[in-house]
């Protein structure tokens, strides 16, 4: 098993003074994460998850959506975000969202196929 780097990419339910956090889903996975696999792919993106933090029983999440990317190596990673079309993509948040996102770089120590 060949472990990966990843780019994890957490949107913050709420501003700084307290207010919701806006966020388009539908553009982010459409059009935004489309630019994301043009852009990246050639760098060595091969797949990307997001998930949408849950509501419930008094429980509100930190984040509203969190975006992993796997890499296959950190080379490719910080390639992809050196690169000049990466600026299409920091251009492109406030389409969907209001808040800047939080980024985080992880290699995988460990992982379970069950």
């Amino acid at each position: 098993m060949r472990k990966t780097v990843q780019c994890v990419v957490a949107y913050p339910a709420t501003l700084p003074w307290g207010a919701s956090t806006k966020f388009d889903l539908e553009y982010y996975l459409k059009t935004h994460m489309a630019l994301i696999d043009k852009y990246w792919g050639p760098y060595g993106l091969k797949s990307w998850e997001v998930n949408e933090g849950l509501e419930g029983d008094g429980i509100r999440p930190r984040y509203i959506i969190q975006a992993t990317l796997q890499f296959e190596s950190m080379e490719g990673l910080l390639a992809a975000l050196a690169a000049p079309e990466t600026n299409k993509t920091r251009a492109d948040i406030f389409n969907y969202t209001n808040v800047e996102p939080e980024i985080w770089v992880l290699k995988e120590v460990g992982r379970s196929m069950i």
